[in-house]
């Protein structure tokens, strides 16, 4: 009973640790959350401006459904990554302390208390046996035979609660991680969703309208545009997402000045090319009807963009 004793006090440092430990990461993961905001918030003021000042119509479409975007984004991820955090991990952080580490601890307290009176009467007993009065040790006897009663009912109330605190303890570990990630994967998939639509409209803007250097010099910014946007959306620093956005090494202008992204298609619309940046979030794409959308649009384009 005492190793059984020494695991669950093992077993309840480590809850009260990891409880501190994702309280921690959810702030962190919060803040992140707000600079992002702050981020998309300007980034969408400049491409309002830029839009306002543009003279070709398609393009200063392209530039106003950016805008549109950041700002959808930023509206609806708001409660999954600010608001559901609070409510669906640091509360249940909160119900782990209170309804199962807090009356753990106390039990073990009672153990350990119930256990150094137990021995405190044995040894009092045993001095007894050599003089004193058959009264006083039948006394003592009775007191010392309570007390091993106790302590073999806290000992049987510990292995019940062991065993319930071990299920408990795992199934609200479970809800958080698996908050965690919907919470990641819902924002990924979102901007997915969201930035499908002005990628295409980008793909089919061609600069005989407007002036060909002048309307490829534009189409080019749009595209610079577009990346810096994603590349800030994902939650990858920018630097590994340069090094994996295709859209750095194919953003080229041909002889019509026609802006192509036929690497960038043919990338996006194989998702097993994400699987070495995250794997894990690529299992919520394959499965997510939100990006089905951009799906589409790279198996459609694939083909055109290559002739």
């Amino acid at each position: 009973m005492v190793e059984r004793s020494r695991t669950l006090q093992l077993q309840l440092e480590f809850m009260e640790r990891t409880g501190r430990a994702v309280e921690e990461l959810v702030q962190k993961m919060k803040k992140a959350h707000a600079e992002q905001e702050t981020f998309l918030v300007a980034f969408t003021a400049s491409l309002e401006d830029l839009a306002a000042q543009e003279t070709c119509k398609p393009l200063a479409k392209c530039l106003e459904d950016l805008r549109e975007c950041g700002q959808s984004l930023v509206r609806e991820s708001h409660d999954v990554m600010m608001v559901r955090p609070e409510t669906e991990i640091l509360e249940v952080v909160t119900q782990v302390n209170d309804l199962a580490v807090t009356p753990m601890k106390r039990l073990l307290e009672d153990r350990e208390k119930a256990v150094k009176i137990e021995v405190k009467l044995q040894t009092e007993f045993d001095e007894m046996k050599r003089g004193s009065a058959a009264k006083e040790k039948e006394k003592k006897l009775r007191m010392l035979s309570d007390q091993k009663r106790r302590v073999e009912n806290v000992n049987a109330l510990l292995d019940i609660h062991m065993e319930s605190f071990e299920r408990y303890r795992i199934e609200k570990m479970k809800k958080i991680v698996a908050e965690l990630a919907r919470s990641q994967a819902f924002y990924h998939a979102k901007g997915l969703e969201l930035f499908a639509v002005p990628c295409q409209a980008i793909a089919k803007l061609y600069t005989t309208d407007v002036g060909q250097s002048k309307g490829a010099a534009q189409s080019v910014v749009v595209l610079a545009l577009f990346c810096a946007c994603c590349a800030r959306v994902s939650t990858y620093s920018p630097e590994a997402f340069a090094r994996m956005n295709p859209f750095r090494a194919v953003c080229v202008v041909d002889c019509q000045y026609q802006c192509r992204i036929a690497g960038a298609v043919k990338f996006l619309a194989r998702p097993s090319n994400f699987a070495e940046s995250s794997s894990n979030f690529l299992t919520v794409c394959r499965c997510n009807n939100s990006v089905s959308a951009l799906h589409k649009f790279c198996q459609s384009h694939t083909s055109e963009s290559t002739r």
